[in-house]
């Protein structure tokens, strides 16, 4: 019995064995966001703060990996930025994330750490040893995922937790993320 059976059972509802539906790291949605107070990002070890990013949803192959244990979740990693969670997949199998933009010539990638990593950790050799090991699990654990193109609509938000209001409340009634 899976900790999402488990925990269907807890909160008395039906179980949607989701991982078992995919097993790669599915993209199902993206938008362009702007942030007028600029968030706090790790980006290679160091923290940064960033307006301009991208909200990203997608399936993960394993929700019952972000179920709350004694050491940190999977982390989702863009280029070389941890990225914010919003939403976390461990109900729906769907997460819902916000990635700074990454620089020019920095890899276009989105993918997920092991449990336990510590985002000011990834930096440097220690990040591309994470990346090479989620890169071995192939598609399970990476997407590419291309920044979007100049001029594109992009969603503002005062700041990230008018972001998370509002994205979670877009999520609760099954809308999309653009606006």
């Amino acid at each position: 019995m899976t900790s999402a059976w488990i925990l269907a059972a807890v909160l008395g509802v039906a179980a949607d064995p989701v991982g078992g539906a995919s097993a790669a790291l599915e993209l199902l949605e993206t938008q362009p966001a702007h942030l007028e107070t600029p968030a706090t990002f790790i980006q290679d070890g160091e923290e940064v703060r960033r307006s301009e990013g991208i909200l990203v949803r997608v399936r993960v192959p394993d929700p019952d990996a972000f179920v709350p244990r004694a050491t940190t979740d999977p982390l989702f990693v863009y280029g070389l930025s941890v990225c914010r969670r919003v939403k976390s997949p461990m109900e729906s199998g769907e997460a819902i994330v916000l990635c700074p933009l990454p620089a020019r010539g920095e890899r276009e990638v989105l993918w997920l750490t092991d449990r336990g990593a510590i985002p000011k950790m990834l930096r440097g050799a220690r990040a591309e040893s994470e990346y090479q090991k989620a890169n071995a699990r192939g598609s399970s654990r990476v997407l590419a995922l291309k920044r979007p193109p100049a001029g594109v609509a992009q969603a503002t938000f005062r700041d990230l937790e008018t972001l998370r209001d509002d994205v979670l409340q877009r999520s609760r009634k099954k809308q999309p993320l653009k606006r």
